[in-house]
């Protein structure tokens, strides 16, 4: 029983994650679009394409937080169904994959809609901007030491 709540207090917990491009950052940003070398059509065939899946994805997320409540319910109860708590975690999981595939077919569509040059670019600013995230909140959890009063930093170690 111990372990059954464990797992289950981990998809509890769990959210549904972001895989693929954030394509609502390049639909809502016209400079990077214009970096990027996207037509207006193309801008509005990725705009198209965004809106149509979010929907579905919203959907999605609302039947898996749904899901989750209901097994918060039952994990809380005095004696917890188990068959149903599994069975309310396998739909948990399910839902989980197809909000996930839902924002693979999304980034497989883009990727149709873009030249390869177009999409090499996004990449490379994708790439560039996941890497500067990091550093900012590397840097607000790390941040250096105050420099003496000669102007250089020192750290220990």
């Amino acid at each position: 029983m111990i372990q059954i709540a464990i797992l289950l207090a981990g998809i509890l917990t769990m959210g549904p994650g972001r895989y693929g491009l954030r394509l609502g950052v390049l639909i809502e940003d016209p400079g990077l679009a214009r970096e990027v070398g996207l037509s207006p059509s193309q801008l509005d065939s990725l705009r198209d394409l965004f809106y149509s899946t979010e929907e579905e994805i919203v959907a999605l997320r609302g039947q898996l937080e749904l899901q989750r409540l209901k097994l918060r319910r039952i994990m809380e109860s005095k004696d917890p169904d188990e068959k149903e708590a599994l069975r309310i975690a396998d739909k948990i999981e399910k839902i989980k994959g197809e909000i996930r595939k839902k924002g693979l077919e999304r980034t497989l569509m883009a990727r149709r809609v873009m030249t390869e040059e177009q999409w090499m670019k996004w990449q490379e600013i994708a790439r560039y901007r996941k890497t500067a995230r990091r550093h900012r909140r590397m840097m607000r959890e790390n941040p250096p030491p105050p420099a003496g009063p000669d102007g250089r930093t020192f750290r220990r170690f």
